[in-house]
């Protein structure tokens, strides 16, 4: 648990509407899936699931496990457009969450566009990556519920992050826009 896997140039927390850590997470989350599923079109995570920030310096296994303490496993679900709107409704109540490969707008809490892939959405079905604890409605994610189709992958979401720090040497994050 003492082993240092990576290091922090600076601290990252989560915050709303958008924050390093949330965009740490979910980038690292999109980019394992997308390897093995190159359908997948974004990411939605959730801050209650962030237990921890990375702290400035050396960053352990245990850190990691501090980080996400949970047993929650990675999948993959397709879900409506109209339950992508649902998905939406609820970044913008909540105040933002977690979120990679979206960019989207909105003018007195109305959304102007949304950008999945670097492109407006249409009215179509979107492949999302998120936990299993929110892909079974967790933290009120009812729009979940009825997906098209689900696919647990039953990889650790802390596996893959120590897989990710354990590849790299120094951890990097921006704030970038997406909310």
């Amino acid at each position: 648990m003492n082993k240092v896997i990576s290091y922090s140039i600076e601290n990252y927390k989560k915050a709303r509407p958008e924050g390093k850590l949330g965009n740490l997470v979910a980038d690292i989350i999109f980019k394992k899936a997308k390897k093995n599923d190159p359908d997948v079109d974004f990411c939605i995570l959730n801050n209650g699931g962030l237990r921890s920030p990375i702290y400035k310096g050396g960053l352990t296994i245990g850190n990691v496990y501090e980080l996400m303490p949970f047993d929650n496993t990675i999948v993959t679900l397709t879900i409506s457009y109209a339950d992508l709107l649902k998905l939406f409704d609820y970044l913008i109540n909540v105040g933002g969450e977690p979120i990679s490969n979206i960019f989207f707008f909105k003018t007195n809490n109305v959304l102007d566009s949304i950008f999945i892939n670097n492109k407006k959405i249409t009215e179509k079905n979107y492949k999302v990556v998120t936990s299993d604890y929110l892909a079974n409605g967790g933290d009120k994610m009812d729009f979940f519920l009825n997906p098209i189709s689900y696919n647990n992958t039953g990889f650790l979401i802390r596996d893959a992050l120590i897989e990710h720090f354990s590849n790299i040497d120094t951890i990097k994050s921006n704030i970038d826009g997406r909310f």
